[in-house]
């Protein structure tokens, strides 16, 4: 019968930090500035992979193959 009640309560969990808890992060309502911004640092994050992968590319092409 508690896990009925549990799951029905709309009451958000209260954090000790102080920070605002997972749950709050998720029902946060995201505009479309932060949709761009977040887009950005995916792209960016992407490219950057790409940009070490080929590097350590180009530097293991130099060591003889075994």
């Amino acid at each position: 019968m508690w896990l009925i009640k549990a799951h029905t309560s709309q009451e958000a969990p209260t954090s000790t930090s102080g920070s605002s808890s997972l749950y709050d992060f998720w029902k946060k309502k995201i505009t479309k500035k932060d949709f761009i911004i977040y887009f950005l640092y995916f792209f960016i994050d992407i490219a950057l992979i790409v940009a070490l992968l080929y590097l350590i590319m180009i530097l293991m092409s130099d060591f003889p193959t075994v």
